[in-house]
């Protein structure tokens, strides 16, 4: 365990159906259900261990240590590198570049893949290695651009890229250094002193010479050192290069390998999925890169395509089976929409040939404050978890008092009683338009009683310095799942020093639960002193 890191266990496991945010696919697979897919949802260990061929490939091996030593990757992972050479296996999971890392889930899924290939690097009794593929290739700006962190008085703030520094098609990792920086620093004014920066940041180089792919790379890189985790850049040339036959060999069956994902796709959807992919993402596999811009390849123009000068990239379609051919990791560990999204790409992986990574579903952690036990009710983890009106209204329970609630249940019991035996009395009456609904108002009312009691007991009784109103907010930012919302910066203010040892933490934790096929659902504290 990292020495930084306090010796009381700060991760509780949290009952499936009490987690917002998982589809009705995460659900099934967490249950070890009957799944669209082409793994189960317990982690086996019974994977041969292999090798990809882009790990030995020379060129692209200086490039990738080259790039790590740009970055001030860690001593720990240049051994990595050295092994990955050699022939060392690998656990890989993914994500697009965002300001300031991306949200909290992306933390989440890298200490999942360590704790996997720390699982599997014992078992075997030889290296493995942690893997994070950056999708710097990606060119979704809105998901990029924003940063949504918690000011020194535990407001939700929001710091946002502008317009200008991207042009549509152009590569998010490519957005320079020099238009993320700004927002690094009032990132840095607005999370205040007490955060942790030097163990936040890169170690070394000019900050300003790495774009928003390497910036984040570097961060990742400095905040899982004591696991020598390595990264792919998905920018890689040579990668894209070694990637060809994978590539022309689609184009050759694109329609047949197009027909099967769009069939497999219409198939979740009757099971009540959804369709993970859109028809234009199943259409075309591959882009051409035209000064940086991404061009999507129509379905006609690969009939007829150049493979002289062209300058390809794959799709999201082709994504997943480029990284498994090349990279051949052992094990892939994917959030709840990269699981649908790989069950609709099994008829690919098998029309092209393509073996695919032993898939795990990655760990959910919530951040809970201080002040806020942890209820023993499911329904009530399910409400405080899921945030605006549900957690609002179960916290006013807490903070209301005793003779509140009393006095409120013994109110609305004898009003509901009262009208319930006036309208039998009232017998055919009550249909009438303008009795039923008074008889209606005066349900309404006492419904509005009880909010306004919720209000004023919220307003009144607040927990121990902190405010129920913003507890709401903290643990549903925008009504959404905190770890989809908050920064993975925001990992320093809320346990400082023990970040990384969390993350080591869930590390182990979720590798055992994979392994047995529990669902990988924890809670934590804050264990920064607040205020």
């Amino acid at each position: 365990m990292n020495p930084a890191h306090r010796s009381t266990e700060i991760l509780q496991p949290v009952p499936l159906d009490a987690v917002p945010g998982l589809n009705a696919y995460c659900r099934d697979w967490l249950r070890k259900g009957e799944v669209p897919s082409h793994a189960g949802a317990r982690f086996h260990l019974e994977a041969e261990a292999r090798s990809g061929s882009a790990w030995t490939d020379e060129e692209f091996g200086r490039w990738l240590r080259l790039e790590h030593e740009r970055m001030g990757a860690p001593a720990s992972t240049l051994a990595h590198l050295d092994e990955l050479r050699k022939g060392a296996p690998c656990v890989i999971t993914g994500q697009q570049p965002a300001l300031l890392s991306g949200p909290l889930y992306c933390a989440w899924k890298i200490a999942g893949a360590v704790g996997l290939a720390r699982t599997l690097s014992r078992r075997w009794g030889r290296p493995v290695v942690p893997v994070y593929w950056c999708g710097a290739d990606d060119s979704d700006f809105e998901e990029a651009r924003n940063a949504w962190i918690e000011d020194s008085i535990h407001q939700l703030a929001r710091l946002q890229l502008s317009s200008r520094v991207h042009r549509p098609g152009m590569m998010v990792g490519d957005i320079p250094g020099r238009d993320v920086l700004p927002l690094e620093g009032a990132a840095r004014a607005v999370l205040g002193s007490g955060v942790e920066w030097e163990e936040a940041f890169w170690g070394g180089g000019d900050p300003e010479e790495l774009d928003l792919g390497r910036r984040v790379q570097a961060m990742m890189l400095k905040l899982f050192s004591w696991a020598g985790l390595v990264t792919v850049d998905a920018r890689s040339q040579r990668l894209r290069n070694l990637g060809r036959p994978l590539f022309e060999a689609y184009a050759q069956r694109h329609e047949e390998v197009e027909a099967a994902v769009a069939h497999r796709g219409n198939r979740l959807d009757a099971a009540g999925y959804g369709v993970p992919l859109s028809q234009s993402a199943v259409r075309s596999g591959l882009f051409k890169l035209v000064e940086g811009r991404r061009v999507k390849i129509t379905a006609d123009e690969l009939d007829s395509l150049s493979w002289g000068n062209e300058e390809l990239t794959p799709s999201v379609l082709l994504r997943p089976l480029w990284q498994d051919a090349l990279l051949a990791p052992v094990a892939a560990v994917l959030g709840p929409s990269e699981l649908l999204y790989h069950a609709q790409l099994k008829p690919a992986y098998e029309l092209l040939g393509v073996t695919g990574a032993t898939i795990a579903a990655r760990p959910h952690l919530s951040c809970l404050p201080a002040a806020l036990p942890w209820p023993e009710d499911l329904s009530e983890q399910k409400d405080l978890l899921s945030g605006a009106e549900a957690s609002r209204s179960m916290l006013a329970g807490r903070a209301m008092p005793r003779s509140w609630k009393k006095g409120f249940g013994k109110l609305n019991d004898e009003i509901s009683s009262s009208v319930a035996s006036f309208e039998k009395e009232l017998g055919e009456i009550t249909q009438g338009k303008g009795v039923g609904r008074a008889l209606t108002k005066i349900n309404a009312e006492v419904g509005r009683l009880g909010e306004v009691l919720e209000k004023e007991a919220l307003k009144r009784y607040p927990p121990a310095g902190e405010s129920w109103e913003r507890i709401v907010e903290f643990l549903a930012p925008r009504s959404a799942p905190q770890e989809r919302v908050f920064s993975v910066i925001n990992g320093w203010k809320w346990w400082g020093k023990d970040f990384s040892g969390l993350l080591e933490e869930l590390a182990e934790r979720y590798a055992a639960d994979a392994r047995a096929g529990r669902p990988p659902l924890y809670y934590s504290r804050r264990t920064k002193e607040e205020g």
